[in-house]
Formats: structure tokens, sequence, C-alpha cells
């Protein structure tokens, strides 16, 4: 497996019910391509990577091309998408280990809820078809009809799932914290899966892994091929247990930036941060404590917008979501949003219940739309 190659074996079945087989040669390479087409637009995809082009899904693309090298966006949580462009080898190297881990062959049936301009969705369908699984483009309410196997979903989108589905084996979810009651509904509607975690960014790819026996509130050990330091802002290694930013070196990372720009995300040499804080004991567990930009200051105080979400579905909240606003006085205040009632947190200046929260194509809370609701 040395390139990104559609395997003989492979299907990609989309939303409206239409399989693809094989790779289409008959389309042509396209640089840019619609996610509303998959068949199309990953055909495109795989034969611009084969002509040496550096395509891209879902978004304008003017960058040169590099053989190797494709482009794709990251999940615009806070701020409009980034265009990063990272190698084919980037990828490669988790298929290669997560094939294995998962126990991927063409017998899986494989989904994923997201779009495919979203990097999880497009890796967890590169991966299906550089393996040779039966890749799904569909619904949460679609996951019954299938015999999935292996779900990739991040939290906010396992969350929405109702139906009970006995034949996934395997959910890799990442891109947010997985809290107790997460992780409880999760069990409950997929009482036949080992649940893979994984931290990461779409800058970074994977960071760690962990498994079910990684201790409460861990996000594992750095993923095969990964280092993982935590540092000072001046850059001196933080011991065990003090709280840091995340630095990594792997060979996964992402090249630079096409379009847009991140002011946590910085570059030391071969070491990578992307802003989180978080903290690593001595098996080397990484716990996060939240990104820079999702902790504010309130009267003086360090408040992570993050953990207020988690108490929030703690006490029963389907879904959750915090913003904070500057205030003169105060710093900022804070505004919440739930999917459900639930009791009103003593931090937040407002709590809403609404019938539900904006998402971006990542499956993430879309944070600047609802600051827009407020303001």
């Amino acid at each position: 497996m040395n390139s990104f190659t559609w395997h003989p074996l492979a299907t990609l079945r989309d939303k409206s019910g239409t399989t693809t087989a094989r790779l289409a040669t008959d389309i042509p390479a396209a640089r840019t391509n619609d996610p509303d087409t998959p068949h199309i637009a990953l055909a495109g995809f795989f034969n611009a990577i084969a002509k040496g082009q550096s395509p891209v899904i879902g978004a304008a693309n003017t960058a040169p091309d590099t053989a190797g090298a494709f482009f794709t966006r990251t999940g615009g949580t806070t701020g409009a998408p980034k265009l990063i462009r990272r190698s084919t080898n980037s990828w490669l190297h988790s298929i290669r280990i997560l094939q294995s881990h998962l126990s991927l062959t063409p017998a899986s049936q494989v989904a994923s809820v997201g779009d495919l301009s979203h990097s999880l969705t497009l890796y967890a369908t590169v991966e299906a078809l550089v393996t040779g699984a039966k890749m799904h483009l569909i619904g949460g309410s679609d996951l019954g009809s299938h015999a999935i196997t292996h779900l990739y979903a991040t939290p906010t989108q396992l969350r929405t799932i109702r139906t009970t589905v006995h034949s996934v084996n395997h959910v890799i979810v990442g891109g947010g914290p997985m809290d107790i009651a997460t992780q409880a509904h999760v069990a409950s509607r997929f009482p036949n899966a080992t649940v893979t975690r994984f931290y990461g960014a779409a800058e970074t790819s994977f960071i760690t892994l962990a498994s079910p026996s990684a201790p409460t509130g861990s996000v594992g050990t750095a993923f095969p091929g990964a280092e993982i330091e935590i540092r000072t802002p001046s850059g001196a290694l933080c011991p065990a247990d003090q709280t840091g930013q995340v630095w990594v070196r792997s060979p996964m990372l992402f090249d630079h930036y096409a379009q847009g720009s991140a002011p946590h995300t910085v570059w030391r040499g071969d070491w990578l941060t992307v802003g989180e804080l978080g903290s690593l004991n001595t098996d080397g567990f990484l716990t996060l404590k939240g990104r820079i930009d999702r902790i504010v200051t309130i009267a003086d105080q360090s408040v992570s917008l993050d953990d207020i979400e988690s108490q929030l579905i703690q006490s029963g909240a389907k879904n959750a979501a915090v913003i904070a606003l500057p205030d003169p006085l105060r710093g900022h205040v804070l505004h919440g949003f739930t999917t459900t009632d639930v009791p009103k947190h003593p931090l937040l200046k407002t709590q809403r219940t609404v019938p539900s929260l904006p998402t971006l194509s990542s499956g993430k809370t879309d944070y600047p739309s609802l600051s827009k609701g407020v303001s």
C-alpha cells in the first residue's frame, strides 16, 4: 500500500442508494470536487492524485499541484474552515495501522454520517476504499439497514443516533470529548461494539488512541509513530501531570495552510501544536484540558467552555454548547444552549433550550452561528 489506490473489491454507497463497485476511470481527474455527488467527487479525487495533481473535495482550490499531496478542510468550529495541504503518505501511515487495529477487510461495512468535505469522513472513506471495504455515506437513522460493522463519527453525531444497531463491532470516535453520558449512550445504541477513541485534528491527523481500559478522562496514549510532549509557553518540558501545551511530532502531520491561518497553530522544527492544553501521566496517557481558544477569563479566573458543556450533558442534556462574549467588567459572559431542559449552570448568564444545535459539515457545533444569534 504505497498510494491512494481504489481497491478492486471496495464499493461506495451514498445516501441515495447509488453504489459504485469500482473506480470510474472515465470520470476526469478534478482538482475541485463536489461533496454532494460522492461517486463523481471521489473518482475525480482518486484520478487526480494518480495524475500528480492535488485535489480537494468541497472547497475552491487555487493552490499549486504537488505530486503525492491533496487538500482538505479544517472543521471550522471557531471560525471559517481553513484549507490545508497534506501528503498521501501522511494518511497511508495511519491506514496501515488501523487496517490491522480495526480488522478492516473486504467483508467490512464502514459508515460515516458526515460530509466528504470534512476531513474525518474523507479519511474514513479513503481508508475503506484503499483497504477493500464497503463504504456507506449515510444518515444515522440508516445504520441498521446495511449491517454496518464500523462507524466513524464525532460525539455530537453519536448523541443524535436513536436506533440500536447490533451489527456494529467498532465505533471510532473523535472530534470532541466523550463524557460519561455519551459513553453510556453509545454503549446502549451499539451493544456489541468496541469503542476506539482518538484525539487529533485536521492538521495533525491521529495523535492518540484510547482503548476501553484507558483511565477515565484520558484520550489514550500516542498513536503508533507519534510522539507527544507537554510544554510550557516558553517551550520547556512539563513534568508528569502538569498542564501545558500539547506538542506532537509524527509522520501524519499536515504540510501547511493553503488558505487561512490559525494563531495557535505553531511549528517548532518538526514539532507542531494546534493550541490544545493537556497533561501526560507517567504511563504516557494524555488528558486534555481544552483548547486555548475555548478557555476564557471571567473575573480573573480561567474557565473552560468545554468543561461547562460536559457538565450540562452530565446533568441530562442530549447536546449542549457554550459560547463566550466579551464583557467590559468581567472579561467575558457565557451563554449556554441545550437541546433538553436541564438546571441552569451557575456560570452562565443565559441558558436556552433549543430544538437542535447548528452544526458544521464536520459534525461539530457551529459556535459562530450561535454567537451571532446572541450578539
